[in-house]
């Protein structure tokens, strides 16, 4: 492995939100990213020598997960809330954990050198690009502040 802890994943019940328990500062686990993608293709695009060698293929879908994190980190730099973006219960709302499954299954995905072209404009696209783009919306969404989330609010707005 790559000397990083991963979360065991906790539902945590709040009145009218789902939450998950945060370890280690990361956002999502494996398993939130195989319901988001499935665990054929999180094996699939985690296998860059097609060995299926389990060690190497965890070891890669971990660092997916550590890359996530960071990324949404450093994209909700100078927004509302604190970062890692938590409430004082140290629970993740839903929406971060699907955005943090949602980035590192497409990083795995893009990092296999996939390239598919949007059958309309005939540019490089590939399949999971809207994903994508969808999780990035909604990050600037929660940083500019038009979607708010269950997590805490820095006091004063100043960047991280």
């Amino acid at each position: 492995m790559l000397g990083v802890t991963f979360p065991q994943t906790v539902i945590s019940p709040v009145p009218s939100t789902v939450t998950y328990s945060l370890v280690d500062d990361l956002y999502c686990s494996r398993d939130e990213m195989e319901a988001v993608f499935g665990p054929v293709n999180v094996a699939k695009w985690a296998d860059l020598d097609d060995d299926e060698d389990p060690d190497k293929i965890t070891a890669r879908i971990n660092w997916a997960i550590s890359w996530a994190a960071n990324e949404i980190n450093d994209f909700m730099r100078g927004g509302f809330y604190v970062i890692p973006l938590m409430n004082v219960n140290k629970e993740v709302p839903l929406s971060i954990v699907n955005v943090a499954a949602t980035l590192a299954g497409v990083w795995l995905y893009e990092r296999r050198g996939v390239e598919d072209f949007d059958p309309e404009s005939g540019n490089v696209s590939h399949r999971l690009a809207w994903h994508k783009n969808t999780a990035y919306q909604l990050l600037a969404e929660i940083k500019r502040g038009t979607r708010k989330i269950e997590a805490t609010q820095q006091s004063v707005k100043y960047p991280q």
